[in-house]
């Protein structure tokens, strides 16, 4: 009764700290003008930080259903390679409560039970995204920069407000690119008709090799007519199949326990390069053998393309919260423009013969266990890929 009588007295008796109209009219327009170059998750942020005065934030979204929450952009604070567990007491509370929980609260005395998972990070707010009545997302604001500032459930009412529009955005953007994907889908089955039609023609020259051959196989010039069209023949259909298998799409994987560090070993032993280091530490994580394989050997040739086979490759495997893979090259890098905009799309590519679609697919996979890509690019000063995994454990 006393925290109610507490709240009707804060909400019916005190001159407004926020005008509503005013922070709603300029959330909305800044998330408009920021969405047109893709900036939406740190200008919520930055704009969290700004209306509550706060010292940093944090953003975390739901990875599929019922999955764990991952980090995904953070302003004045640096992004956590550690995800959330998307089930326990403090993700039970915010979705039966959907309050803004203040971490102060978990202090001695308190009827919050559960541990604070943010103390190393600083974070005094958590603030809940909510789609209907799950709960997909974490904004972590950081403590006052007036230290004596005292929040009110008035401040908490306007994180609330702000939370649902930063929500309705951040799901609609979600929407439009999975759109995006599906046309670009469609796409690459358009430019595989094309593709489809050089096979037919290489395939076309091997069946008129083996009629001939049938007729002339004892003769020396057309032995070696002959050897010269298989071995092109088969240089072109490998470098179409291995560009085309890796658009099935929707396969299922079939997860065990890797060794990242084994794994990444074998792939560098079958290049036989004496240009690829490989440093770091056994690390286990729950993965699809093949599929992974199939995502460190692209990033590897990406990074020789990238130096013209001459330059060098250097491949890191760790464990910091999520498993890592980690590829170094001194190549050509690629210019801020490319990473924004164009980087993981089909058909993007910076290679001339390229089909731009092996980075779209390695995010693919990447993302289907759980994890992501960072890259970090300067043009003429080489490029960086890290792998994130989750549910990583010690292999020593």
């Amino acid at each position: 009764m006393r925290r109610r009588i507490k709240v009707f007295i804060s909400k019916n008796f005190y001159r407004d700290k926020y005008d509503y109209r005013v922070h709603w009219l300029g959330f909305t327009q800044r998330l408009s003008q920021k969405g047109l170059n893709g900036r939406i998750q740190e200008e919520i942020l930055v704009f969290f930080c700004e209306t509550f005065s706060v010292r940093g934030a944090l953003l975390y979204m739901r990875s599929g259903e019922g999955g764990d929450f991952q980090p995904i952009a953070g302003y004045r604070r640096s992004c956590q390679t550690e995800s959330l567990p998307g089930r326990g007491d403090l993700v039970d509370f915010l979705q039966e409560r959907r309050w803004v929980l203040d971490i102060n609260a978990l202090g001695p005395g308190s009827d919050l039970k559960f541990e604070n998972p943010f103390a190393e990070q600083e974070i005094q707010f958590v603030v809940p995204l909510f789609i209907d009545e799950n709960l997909q997302g974490l904004i972590l604001l950081g403590a006052p920069i007036d230290t004596g500032e005292k929040f009110s459930f008035e401040d908490y009412d306007l994180m609330k407000v702000m939370a649902s529009q930063a929500m309705a955005v951040l799901h609609n953007q979600k929407l439009a690119d999975q759109l995006s994907r599906d046309r670009e889908l469609a796409a690459i089955g358009k430019v595989t008709a094309f593709v489809m039609h050089d096979l037919k023609n290489t395939l076309s020259n091997l069946a008129l090799v083996v009629e001939n051959g049938r007729h002339y196989l004892d003769d020396p010039e057309f032995q070696q007519d002959m050897l010269e069209t298989l071995d092109k023949s088969v240089e072109r259909m490998k470098g179409l199949v291995d560009r085309l298998k890796n658009l099935e799409g929707g396969k299922t994987l079939e997860l065990e326990q890797v060794n990242l560090l084994e794994l990444t070993m074998g792939v560098t032993e079958e290049m036989s390069s004496s240009n690829i280091q490989l440093t770091g530490e056994p690390v286990m994580c729950r993965a699809d053998r093949f599929e992974l394989a199939r995502v460190v050997e692209n990033l590897i040739l990406n990074a020789l393309d990238a130096s013209n086979g001459e330059g060098h490759v250097d491949l890191e495997v760790g464990q910091a919260g999520m498993a890592y893979l980690r590829c170094r090259d001194d190549g050509c890098g690629m210019s801020e423009s490319f990473l924004k905009d164009r980087l993981f799309k089909p058909f993007e590519t910076t290679k001339k013969k390229g089909f731009g679609i092996g980075l779209y697919q390695c995010r693919n996979i990447v993302e289907a266990h759980g994890g992501r890509i960072e890259v970090e690019s300067k043009e003429g000063r080489g490029t960086t890929f890290t792998v994130w995994l989750p549910g990583c454990v010690s292999a020593k």
